[in-house]
């Protein structure tokens, strides 16, 4: 159903065969003319409608045609005008281009088959690297946002020019006004009004670097939402966003292992411009019939990930080395190895122990600026984390007195420290 502005010369028979919406919760000032015989939708004004009809028919009309109603943002039913729990909602949902001639129509038409455009796979290949998985975990997520919502938020942190912002263009091609590109200020800012209406929300150059900062990203992904605009009363809405993050910096994000929000696919170092020329990079984005052909593939596509769990790579294991604090890094990366190689080396059985006075000494000589060693309660909060890596034990009241005291439990050697951190890293993305 098309948004169109009326008119002169057929609007009276428009308007004969209107039904007159306005915001029954008086949040919108806006007013449209549904028009179901013509499957479309005019904005228009009440003092506008009273100069075209005068006052006389503007009264009658007003009288005899008027609904008040509910407006929400609803992509998931596909009427303009419905009853839902004893309301009148009037969906002001705006279908893309591809999707606008028959959204709200009783009879959808026939789709044609899409197949995967060649400047796309180049494009996506050029992207992830010839990562196979990345890419097509990007084309399952893009697949999943064009039907509903994904639970992950797609995450992509790379250098600047790779292409993070041409996928956020095509992104908006494929979703029209339901797309929008923000930056963390929707994050770190009390307004995130910039998430209502839309479907897509790119978050732009993301440096968020405290815990709450993330958690309230991590919020994006609710059902329901409250949202708080300025100079307005917040209100809670139905959430519809799929949530596509970037940026340039590795450390752009505090994240924790089994964190299952961000799905980190791997990037190429390589500028776009040295791999795609201008005109294909117009012709990406800019061909509309390109466009349609590659969401007809999207729609058509069989979803191979398991899009109810996050999708980890050799970038994920890149973004959480980058979360830790230096003597965390220090532990799980270079203390901790050496140790197990040493004592595997040995010929010892058993497990292996470790004093965390021990492991302190040796943090301090190899970190000296730190100054103080992090308490045991630091050691136990990691190893929470890591527990494939390490755990944390207290020994007291033992009648050897050099075995009591706290210690770490080496689990496993770290030749791939994020095949074990991780547990269920892609194998060929390591």
């Amino acid at each position: 159903m098309k948004n169109q502005v009326i008119n002169k010369q057929d609007t009276i028979d428009f308007i004969e065969n209107s039904i007159l919406i306005s915001d029954v919760s008086e949040k919108s000032t806006d007013h449209y003319l549904l028009n179901m015989k013509e499957q479309r939708v005019a904005k228009i004004s009440l003092a506008a409608l009273k100069s075209i009809l005068g006052v006389g028919r503007y009264n009658t009309f007003y009288t005899t045609c008027h609904v008040p109603a509910l407006f929400q943002y609803r992509p998931d039913v596909k009427e303009k005008l419905f009853v839902e729990d004893f309301f009148q909602i009037f969906n002001v949902y705006n279908p893309p281009r591809w999707q606008e001639d028959d959204f709200f129509s009783e009879v959808e038409s026939k789709k044609p088959l899409g197949s995967y455009p060649a400047i796309y796979k180049k494009f996506l290949e050029h992207l992830t690297e010839n990562d196979a998985l990345s890419e097509e975990y990007i084309l399952d997520w893009l697949s999943t946002a064009l039907k509903g919502k994904n639970i992950t938020y797609l995450s992509l942190i790379g250098a600047q020019g790779i292409g993070k912002g041409v996928l956020g263009s095509i992104c908006g091609n494929l979703f029209g006004s339901n797309y929008r590109q923000v930056s963390d200020r929707v994050i770190k800012s009390s307004f995130n009004a910039q998430i209502k209406n839309t479907c897509l929300l790119n978050i732009d150059e993301v440096q968020l670097t405290t815990t709450e900062q993330v958690e309230r990203l991590k919020s994006f992904s609710n059902e329901f939402i409250e949202v708080e605009e300025k100079g307005k009363d917040s209100e809670v809405i139905k959430n519809f966003a799929n949530i596509y993050i970037s940026s340039n910096r590795v450390d752009g994000l505090k994240v924790e292992v089994g964190d299952r929000r961000f799905s980190f696919v791997n990037l190429t170092c390589d500028r776009l411009e040295d791999n795609l020329s201008q005109k294909e990079i117009d012709l990406l984005l800019l061909d509309g019939s390109l466009v349609d052909e590659f969401v007809y593939f999207l729609l058509d596509r069989k979803i191979v990930n398991n899009m109810s769990k996050p999708f980890v790579s050799r970038k994920t294991h890149e973004v959480l080395e980058a979360s830790l604090s230096d003597w965390a890094r220090w532990l799980l990366y270079s203390y901790i190895p050496a140790e197990r190689v040493k004592f595997d080396n040995s010929g010892v059985s058993g497990s292996l122990t470790i004093s965390i006075n021990d492991v302190k000494e040796a943090m301090l000589k190899d970190l000296p600026y730190m100054g103080n060693a992090p308490g045991r309660n630091k050691f136990k909060n990691l190893a929470n984390s890591y527990k494939t890596v390490f755990t944390c034990k207290s020994v007291r009241g033992h009648s050897d007195s050099t075995k009591n005291g706290d210690f770490i439990e080496v689990k496993h050697g770290l030749q791939l420290v994020q095949a074990i951190t991780l547990g269920d890293v892609h194998e060929n993305s390591i």
